[in-house]
This record gives structure tokens, C-alpha cells and sequence, in this order.
């Protein structure tokens, strides 16, 4: 689904106040089915909207607000989707968990099989045990390993209702919904002007509201305002995926950055003004903010000595959120059009990025640069990565990219002295390049690695890698005693090259490599023209 912003033109007084008047109205019906859900005897029925809905109509429900029948029944619709989106981003993190525990497989499967269902979900809070369909099931889950699962979903689901009530609020009035038969679009022949004509709180009245611009809008709709004044319309529309051209390349991996938005394997970068952006951002904000301050300061010391005056000037003529929203809605917009014109750039079959639920945590970059890194990018850089494959049409693997900046791709030796900023010099086989395509040469690997999956803690994932490492060099010892026993034998460097990993990693098949210097390699002379990584494990 993608979503369009239709802007208003100026509206008169009142029409905004109708129009505030059925915001307001829709918030507090939508806090009203968010407090019905939080209850013991609908809290099963979250997505099951049309049951509640069938109910209320039987008894003849008006709406406490004001609201007209159509729109109390999308306000529910609404309230549903809102409660069953906060719980299933939740029962994320808990799955997470639950991936990460050494529970056999039959446990696992018990678990989630809890975690997909309301109903069966909730009864366990009324000591009411689901009954586990094991039909499809090699094994039957034993009754001592049920428990253990039982126990924790329990403790999970109490800790995540205690977090409810202050989630799951109607914290501010600031939209209202409407489905195909609230509204009706036409046009003026003579000015050109599109008209949306809107459901009001009034029967048989309706709230004209002339549009920039020309385009459909169908469907569900939201209109949305956050200042009262100035309205918008968002329109969904059904994203249709393209096809991947046969000549696109086969893989491409991107290290996304600060400076830029990402760098592929070849040393080329996408959105190279990204970081000019993040930082003149960030400065502006850091010293806006410090101005305000200090007049903050100055009208709090007004105020206590009793002026009153001088403090709400103070505060309604400086210190206003108007110019400040907008200001951070135009920076944002910037950073995510570099963004979406960096993955326009991108034409590849497969994509292969970092798992970025977590947060960036660069301890070396310093304060200020994490400041700017965790303000906007990490969410923006996720959504496009997952529309853009939508769109675009390519493959997204994301990947546990734990040690990939660590790891050296020609030995496998794993150490945090083998990155110095972004040089990259491994302290075994003196093997160097740029850091972040170093760790680009890495997650190709990963997209097929079948023991370091992508929820694996990353203290397992680097024990593996060292447990790879020893036996890496176990075996060229041993390799190394049998050419001097048969010297009559060709010698090969059996280092395991960064070339090998990346063929292997696109064709999985086994492939020869060439013989390369045992002193020193190069991160231009060990890529494939046919692939690309994209890491963000520096951060």
C-alpha cells in the first residue's frame, strides 16, 4: 500500500470548525473502543471487528460522541487496527526472544502457535491451557516442556497489558477516517479545482473541502490535520511490483552510511549528500535549541518575579512549535527523498542489508554523530528498503551482520584491531581494504549461511566464526606438512579469498580461484563485478 498526500486549499472559519469538531468527535469514539478492547470479554474479539460491530448494531448502539452510524463503525475499525498492529509489534520482540532460546523445535512451534491466535492467546491469563494440534507434528510436545513455554508467554503477555493502557490512547485529536460512501470527489469545469465533499457530524450535511492539485482518490481515506488549521488527505493506493530486468545484475550489496546513504562493493556511492544533510540538520537543531533555551530561561525568570507579561510574550512570540514542526517535517522529507533516490539508482535481482530493528550504537563515532544517526535514518532507511522491493522488484534478504567490519574475508580471522575507522587490516594475513566494503564481501556470505541466522545473539555468531577461523588454520598446517612430505606436488594458496566467498555466494557453486600474494591482498582486486552488500554493522 502506498500512500499520497493531498493538500487543501485555505478553508474559512467554518469549515475548520466543523471540521475540528468531527476530529475531536472521532478521537474520543476511537478512545472509546480502545478502552472496550482492553477488557476481559472483547480483548479476544481485537480481529474480529465486524462481530463487535454486528453486536452494537442489534442494540441499537448510538454513537457517544456524535458521530454518524458509518463513521462510529470505522472509528471501531480503526481502534482494532491499532490495537492488533501494537501487539503484533510486540509479539516481534517476544519472537525474537523465543527464536534465541534452546527450546527444541516442537516447543518453538507451540510457542508461536500461542502467539497467533487472541483468544487462545488470552485464555492463558483465565489458567485455560489451549490444547496443542499436533496432527501435522513428527512428535507430540512433552507436558514439563508445554509448561515451560506456557510460563513464559504468560509472563510476556502480563508485561505487555501493564505497557497497554499508556500505549494504546488517543493521546491527541488529529484525524478522522472515511470509507468510498463518506465522501464524494468532483471538479469545477470552469477552475479546475477538485472538491472533496466529506460526512460531517450533521446528517444530510456535508463539508466541502476544495484540493491542490489533480488526482484520484478513492477508497479509505484519512483526512488529517495538526494544527487545526491547515488539512491534508491521505489516499492509499495498491503498489503494483515490477519486474527485474534480465541484464540487472544478480546481486548487490550496499553498506549503508552517514556520509552517504550506501556504497556498494565497486566503491560506488548512493545518496552522497546524506550526510552534509544530517549534519547541517542536526547543527541547526543544536543551535536553535540552545536559543530557546536561554529564552526560556529568561521568561521562567520573569514569571517569578512576577511579569507575568514579558513571560507569555516570551512564550507565544519565540517559543511557538509551528516554525520548529515545520522546519523538522522539511528536513525529514529531504532525508528521505536522498533516501528513495538512492534505491532508484539500485538494479539488482537481490539486495542483501542488515537486519535494522536494533538501534545504531557506534560507541566510537562520539555523541553527536549517534545524535544525528538515531534521529532519522534508521526508520527511514527500513521502510524504503522494504518498499522499494516491493516496487522495484528485487529480492531482499536481510541478514545478521554481527562482526561483518570485524571479519576478515580472505583468512575468516575475527578481531575488532582489524578496523581502525574506516581501514580495514587484518592482523593474520595482513589482508586490507575499506572497511565498509569489507563488510559488504562479508553479508554476501551470510545470505546463505545456514548457521549464523539472523535473530542468532551475536556472542554465538562470533564464537562460530572462531570456531571457522581454528579450523581454517588447522587445516592449511596440516595442508602445509603434506606438500613438504611430496614436494613433487603443485603448490596452491589455499586461503579461502575474498573472490571464492563471493563466486560461492551468487553461482553456490564450487569454483576455482586464482593464486594470489600470501603477504597482502586488496579489496579492489577480490570483488566480483556481479555483486554488492549492503552492511551497516559499523554502527
Amino acid at each position: 500500500m502506498r500512500t499520497v498526500k493531498r493538500h487543501t486549499l485555505p478553508l474559512n472559519q467554518t469549515k475548520l470548525e466543523k471540521l475540528g469538531l468531527v476530529v475531536s468527535a472521532y478521537a474520543k469514539e476511537k478512545q472509546y473502543w480502545l478502552s472496550l478492547l482492553q477488557t476481559k470479554a472483547y480483548r479476544g474479539l481485537i480481529r474480529k471487528h465486524r462481530v463487535i460491530r454486528d453486536q452494537f448494531v442489534k442494540d441499537q448502539y448510538q454513537s457517544v460522541t456524535g458521530l454518524q452510524a458509518r463513521m462510529w463503525k470505522l472509528a471501531l475499525t480503526d481502534a482494532c487496527e491499532t490495537m492488533d498492529k501494537y501487539f503484533q509489534s510486540r509479539f516481534d520482540v517476544v519472537k525474537k526472544s523465543i527464536y534465541q532460546k534452546p527450546w527444541s523445535e516442537n516447543q518453538k512451534h507451540y510457542a508461536y502457535w500461542l502467539l497467533s491466535d487472541y483468544p487462545r492467546l488470552f485464555s492463558l491469563l483465565d489458567d485455560v491451557v489451549p490444547v496443542f494440534d499436533s496432527k501435522n507434528r513428527t512428535q507430540a510436545i512433552e507436558h514439563h516442556h508445554a509448561k515451560t513455554v506456557i510460563n513464559f508467554i504468560r509472563t510476556s503477555l502480563i508485561s505487555l497489558l501493564r505497557k497497554q493502557p499508556k500505549i494504546n490512547k488517543t493521546r491527541k485529536a488529529r484525524s478522522f477516517v472515511l470509507d468510498g460512501s463518506c465522501y464524494h470527489l468532483y471538479q469545477d469545469e470552469v477552475t479546475q479545482t477538485q472538491y472533496l465533499s466529506v460526512m460531517g457530524l450533521e446528517a444530510g450535511k456535508r463539508i466541502v473541502i476544495p484540493l491542490k492539485g489533480q488526482q484520484k482518490v478513492s477508497g479509505t481515506i484519512r483526512i488529517v490535520t495538526d494544527d487545526k488549521v491547515n488539512y491534508r488527505v491521505h489516499v492509499g493506493f495498491d503498489v503494483v511490483a515490477n519486474i527485474m530486468p534480465d541484464d540487472a545484475m544478480d546481486i548487490e550489496a550496499l553498506d549503508f552510511g552517514y556520509s552517504e546513504v550506501a556504497t556498494n562493493q565497486h566503491g560506488k556511492h548512493y545518496g552522497v549528500k546524506l550526510g552534509a544533510m544530517l549534519t547541517k540538520a542536526t547543527d541547526d537543531r543544536t543551535d536553535k535549541g540552545r536559543k530557546r533555551n536561554k529564552l526560556r530561561a529568561i521568561a521562567n525568570k520573569a514569571f517569578i518575579k512576577g511579569d507575568a507579561h514579558k513571560a507569555r510574550n516570551i512564550k507565544n512570540n519565540n517559543l511557538g512549535q509551528v516554525k520548529w514542526k515545520a522546519r523538522e517535517q522539511d528536513v525529514k522529507a529531504g532525508i528521505d527523498r536522498e533516501i528513495n533516490t538512492a534505491f532508484n539508482q539500485i538494479h539488482s535481482k537481490i539486495v542483501v542489508t542488515e537486519d535494522l530493528t536494533h538501534v545504531f550504537s557506534g560507541k566510537d563515532l562520539g555523541s553527536k554523530v549517534n545524535y544525528r544517526l538515531s534521529s532519522w535514518v534508521k526508520g527511514s532507511l527500513r521502510k524504503r528498503s522494504e518498499f522499494k522491493a516491493l516496487v522495484k522488484g528485487f529480492d531482499h534478504k536481510t541478514v545478521n551482520a554481527a562482526y561483518t567490519s570485524q571479519t576478515c574475508p580472505a583468512c575468516g580471522c575475527v578481531h575488532k584491531n582489524n578496523r581502525k575507522a574506516d581501514k580495514f587490516k587484518c592482523t593474520h594475513c595482513a589482508f586490507e581494504g575499506q572497511a565498509d566494503q569489507v563488510a559488504a564481501m562479508n553479508l554476501v556470505e551470510r545470505a546463505y549461511d545456514r548457521e549464523i541466522t539472523r535473530y542468532m545473539p551475536h556472542g554465538v555468531v562470533k564464537q562460530a566464526l572462531t570456531t571457522r577461523f581454528q579450523r581454517s588454520v588447522e587445516g592449511k598446517l596440516t595442508a602445509g606438512k603434506s606438500s613438504t612430505q611430496q614436494p613433487d606436488c603443485n603448490e596452491q594458496d589455499t586461503r579461502h579469498g575474498a573472490e571464492k566467498a563471493l563466486t560461492s555466494a551468487v553461482s553456490r557453486k564450487a569454483k576455482s580461484t586464482k593464486a594470489v600474494s600470501p603477504v597482502h591482498h586488496s579489496v579492489s582486486e577480490s570483488l566480483t563485478p556481479n555483486s554488492a552488500l549492503v552492511d551497516v554493522g559499523r554502527f
